[in-house]
């Protein structure tokens, strides 16, 4: 066999003679353009890492680096000479890398000299050695490893009896024979093929740069002999800071096989970082279908991470591979052939430096082949210089056993990082990373079975109206980095300016006449005289049940905390949320802090009756201006997941946070970051379950939210996180329900509230205004949350009704608005409440306020009618107009007790609970006017004169006193409950009891309860009307209704002594069935 020499290879083109001077200087050409000098650092000294960068350049390595086929075609002799090209500098390169690893070879053989060293151990990540014998020997003793000790221990011997140098020598003689056998072999194929006259012209189709990655495999295993860890030869590709930069295109890509990145994951920085995102959770392929659906039963329910732990000589079986078997064998599928079968360490060696070439060049031979081979025949595997089943473990024959027709090779499996470069902007340093595979479903394309997003590490740029600003941080294990929040907010003040900092509604709000503030950088409390504006950030935090008392403004330390240095006087008292947040002021750059607990009085125990009015009449006036606060707020800090107040903010003091964050250095200038999982949203926290918190969430500008160790921020048209913008980690991250009122809303348009509509038909029509619409959906989300003192019921959303009595134009009255009283007063339980009570404060049973438990208002609805069946769908109406009907129509004239004495005033100075207005104060005509219900006549003053006399005594402020009909409890009776189902606000696992109203043995309506039980009815019970009604309000119920044939009725209870009445329930009925009932005109004292 001709040795592979340079003199006795032609490398010109066929039939044109050369010089041997000329042969000479083209053959320096080639190995200067095909020998990269710039790695000749990393190959020359073995102690040091190897090149971490390295620029791309056309003729090196393209941008974009797939696993693309290119095409050899010609003549057989154009394909010789080639393929002459490829070996004889596969055989100089791997000339000069063993002679450079020759340095290391003692420690190679130090390493195969312990007992313990395995094939697994030398070719796999030392962190995994741990959970092997638990997973891959479990798995791999199914298929037997008898060979393993028998060839390690020959291995072993052959190493003690032969000097170093001599071991070096017979590698590379060995490698040289093998390459010389392989030419031969495949020269004598590609002459065969063409002698034959099967083929006038040939294509053998294989990677880009076949030589390249010859190069690069022999290269990369020496690296890991001698036990370097840096980047191997592919990630040595990836795309330098000045690429990033300079790139004519807006993205980049970056592609390297699965298998590559499992093989080099030991030692190669970059193959590792992918391994391990590829092993999250999240981001599991075997998640994928295409994957799952038809794994392995022995595989069945293991995770990416585990299969990856088996170890090479298991994966690669058909057995355990779980990405499809094919007839061709593509770069993004190497096949590492275990070389565990090869019966001496010369060859051992030179398989493993050339296992990823040896498929390839199978492939190439087999293409020239005019039949079809579906499994390596004895002529293709001669054709490698190798004898025939050496390529195999005995392992992976035991456990495949194929026959003649079964698809042999791995389907290509590969990672693809596409990186947006600098010419786009928007996305600059953004990183997408897809693994494409295929599965073993029949005939399974590929597929992209996992998706994640990376980052590049790089200083926050400013951003515009259009682009956000950019940034990707490498976090702080200690402590968050505050002067993020700085660019923060600097970048919202700039870019979105009135969008986020001036509401629609903010010119409703009025400020405290007496207002104060903690000045952080001076350690007081100071005063704000009104019509001063400065500058200040509020704190939104739980208050919990701290373990010892915090600090609070009284009376009593209000003079010292007013001087300079007054907060120091206390500081030992002062909660750790309050003294964190006061360290996020200064950190932003701010001076001004607002805290419930320091800038409002809490005394409770004054022993003058008077002074404490005073400040009790303060506090109600500053909990009332909850809205001009957080209005007004620069921003609003959020302790989300702090139970209490002495929980402090975790990450704003060293120490105080644990964040991991993945991270690796792929070049200078060049680091790569892994998404930091952090909450998407505040659902979950405990601030969010609060009720305080409602309103200042509605309310603030914009929040800066701490939770779980991390910071992020929402703005009304921005979210960011401390690491990178959602939009980079691949991610939406919902916007917060911000409090949003249109120019109904605030009156602008048509009447104050557009509740009141006359049709063109002539008919008035209640309908769902805007205001109430916003009004009636806060309030079920506020009866949702946890109060932990119940008297603070109303003081804890003070704000929002402050801001609503503005909207509405009329007071608000224990909650309800006074303008809608009728619609108010028809709130309903969506489980069994809870009356609620207190010592100090009365809660009136008619008003939401008096219960513990969701409400709701329901739902306006366009009526859909079946013409077959004649039922009812309810439609959902757009939030826009025209409004939505309300589908009542009120009765009642209510009146309220006169603060300044005992006399009755008629609400609205109308009596009447909607916006009418006319000058006689009277009902539509098409409404309801005849009996039962009769009201006095203008000027509508009901006398307190004609109140029984234990009602006129008794009258408090919270009492609505009207003239209704009533019906006894012993008349109209409940019946058997009536569940609903269709509601989707209902609590499915405590519902509300919902009866049927019997009357002669017949259901005439139902009643829906808002207690915890179903009352015994007796004298005391009553039935009163409210309001006309065109629906029952339940799930199935008749659809063609003309008019309002019903009445919305309440089920109240009487209290003889005080002659007041208390709400027990809301339901309706048929008017035809309650004229029919003896009904009695009364009046009605509810309380």
């Amino acid at each position: 066999m001709e040795p592979l020499d340079d003199d006795l290879i032609d490398l010109s083109p066929p039939g044109t003679p050369l010089s041997i001077q000329e042969r000479t200087r083209r053959l320096e050409e080639s190995r200067a353009q095909r020998i990269r000098p710039d790695l000749a650092p990393e190959l020359i000294n073995a102690r040091r890492p190897p090149v971490l960068q390295r620029s791309l350049t056309t003729s090196d390595a393209p941008t974009v680096y797939r696993p693309q086929l290119s095409q050899l075609t010609g003549t057989s002799e154009e394909i010789i000479h080639k393929t002459k090209s490829s070996i004889l500098d596969l055989r100089e390169k791997g000339k000069t890398t063993f002679q450079q690893a020759g340095a290391s070879v003692s420690e190679f053989r130090e390493r195969m000299l312990q007992p313990d060293t395995c094939w697994d151990s030398l070719l796999w990540p030392s962190e995994s050695e741990q959970t092997r014998p638990s997973s891959s020997r479990a798995l791999g003793s199914l298929n037997g490893e008898d060979g393993d000790e028998e060839d390690m221990g020959r291995i072993r011997s052959s190493l003690r009896s032969q000097p170093e140098s001599q071991l070096a020598e017979a590698d590379l003689k060995e490698i040289e024979k093998q390459l010389s056998a392989n030419f031969d072999k495949l020269k004598l194929n590609i002459q065969a093929t063409f002698k034959s006259g099967k083929r006038q012209a040939a294509t053998i189709s294989g990677p880009k740069s076949i030589t390249e990655q010859m190069s690069d495999d022999l290269r990369d295993y020496a690296n890991h002999a001698k036990g370097w860890h840096g980047l191997c030869s592919r990630c040595e590709r990836f795309p330098s800071e000045e690429d990033l930069k300079m790139s004519s295109e807006a993205k980049i890509t970056f592609v390297t096989p699965l298998d590559r990145i499992i093989h080099n994951a030991s030692w190669c920085r970059l193959c590792a970082y992918l391994l391990r995102n590829l092993c999250r959770r999240e981001n599991d392929p075997f998640r994928h279908p295409q994957i799952a659906d038809f794994l392995q039963p022995h595989l069945k329910g293991k995770t990416f991470r585990q299969w990856v732990d088996l170890g090479s000589r298991s994966r690669y079986t058909n057995a355990y591979w779980p990405f499809g078997y094919g007839e061709e064998l593509h770069e993004g599928a190497y096949y590492f052939l275990d070389p565990v079968a090869l019966k001496n360490r010369a060859k051992r060696r030179a398989a493993l430096a050339t296992s990823s070439l040896i498929p390839m060049m199978m492939k190439v031979a087999m293409s020239l082949n005019t039949s079809k081979v579906n499994t390596p025949t004895d002529d293709s595997t001669e054709l490698l210089g190798l004898k025939s089943g050496s390529l195999h473990s005995s392992r992976s024959e035991r456990a495949q056993q194929h026959s003649p027709e079964e698809l042999i090779y791995p389907l290509e499996c590969y990672i693809d990082l596409t990186i947006c470069t600098n010419l786009d902007p928007v996305r600059s340093g953004r990183i997408k990373s897809t693994l494409f595979a295929h599965g073993r479903g029949p005939e399974a394309s590929l597929a992209a079975v996992s998706e994640f997003h990376l980052g590049t590490v790089s200083e926050p740029q400013p951003g515009t109206a259009e682009v956000p600003l950019r940034y990707g941080n490498l976090l702080s294990s200690r402590k968050i980095n505050l002067s993020l929040a700085a660019k923060w907010l600097h970048q919202c003040d700039i870019n979105h300016g009135e969008l986020c900092s001036v509401q629609s509604w903010s010119g409703s709000v009025r400020p405290p006449p007496l207002f104060r503030l903690l000045d952080v950088r001076d350690s007081c409390v100071v005063e704000v005289p009104t019509g001063k504006e400065l500058r200040f950030v509020a704190l939104s935090y739980v208050w919990g049940k701290p373990s010892i008392e915090t600090l609070k403004l009284t009376r009593t330390n209000i003079k010292t905390l007013r001087q300079r240095s007054g907060l120091r006087e206390y500081w030992h008292g002062i909660s750790r949320t309050v003294k964190d947040a006061i360290e996020i002021v200064k950190g932003v750059g701010e001076r001004y802090l607002w805290v419930d607990a320091l800038c409002i009085h809490h005394d409770e125990d004054l022993q003058s009756n008077d002074k404490l009015q005073k400040l009790q009449d303060e506090r109600a006036l500053q909990l009332a201006s909850m809205d001009w606060v957080y209005a007004k707020a620069v921003f609003t800090i959020v302790p989300a997941d702090s139970e209490s107040s002495m929980m402090g903010i975790a990450g704003v003091r060293e120490h105080t946070r644990s964040t991991k964050q993945d991270t690796v250095l792929v070049g200078p200038g060049v680091r790569l970051i892994t998404p930091v999982n952090i909450p998407q949203n505040l659902e979950d926290s405990v601030w969010e379950t609060r009720a305080w918190t409602l309103q200042e969430k509605l309310l603030s500008r914009l929040l800066l939210v701490f939770q779980e160790g991390h910071m992020f921020w929402h703005c009304r048209n921005a979210i960011a996180h401390e690491d990178m913008i959602p939009e980079d980690k691949g991610i939406v991250v919902p916007p917060l329900p911000w409090l949003s009122l249109r120019k109904q809303v605030l009156g602008i348009d048509g009447s104050s509230d557009g509740s009141v509509t006359v049709f063109s038909d002539g008919t008035t029509r209640i309908m769902r205004s805007q205001t109430f619409l916003k009004y009636a959906e806060i309030i079920s989300q506020y009866t949702d949350r946890e109060l932990s003192i119940d008297e603070d019921i109303l003081d804890g959303i003070g704000g929002l009704l402050h801001l609503f009595r503005q909207l509405f134009k009329f007071p608000m009255r224990y909650g309800l608005p006074e303008i809608l009283l009728d619609v108010a007063l028809l709130w309903q339980p969506t489980s069994k409440l809870e009356q609620r009570t207190s010592k100090n404060v009365y809660f009136p049973s008619w008003s939401w306020a008096g219960w513990k438990g969701r409400i709701k208002y329901e739902d306006p609805f366009h009526p859909k009618i079946d013409e077959l069946l004649g039922t009812l769908t309810r439609l959902p109406l757009p939030l826009q107009n025209p409004l939505p009907e309300e589908r009542i129509r009120p009765l009642i004239r209510w009146y309220v007790k006169n603060r300044n004495n005992n006399s009755l005033i008629p609400l609205n100075k109308t009596g009447l609970g909607i916006p009418i207005f006319p000058k006689d104060s009277t009902l539509p005509p098409e409404w309801d006017k005849h009996p039962p219900i009769s009201s006095p006549k203008p000027p509508f003053v009901l006398q307190t004169s004609l109140l029984p006399p234990a009602m006129a005594a008794n009258l408090r402020a919270h009492h609505l006193i009207f003239t209704t009909s009533t019906v006894p409890s012993t008349t109209l009776t409940l019946g058997k409950l009536t569940p609903q189902t269709l509601d989707t606000l209902i609590n499915a696992s405590d519902p509300p009891l919902r009866h049927a109203l019997i009357f002669n043995r017949q259901q005439v309506g139902t009643l829906l309860l808002d207690g915890e039980s179903t009352p015994k009815l007796d004298i005391r019970h009553e039935f009163i009307v409210l309001a006309e009604a065109q629906y029952y309000g339940v799930d199935f119920e008749e659809g063609r209704i003309d008019g309002f044939p019903l009445f919305v009725i309440m089920l109240v209870r009487w209290d003889g002594e005080a002659a007041a009445c208390r709400r027990v329930g809301l339901g309706r009925v048929g008017k035809r069935a309650w004229g029919m009932m003896g009904a009695a005109v009364k009046i009605a004292c509810l309380e």
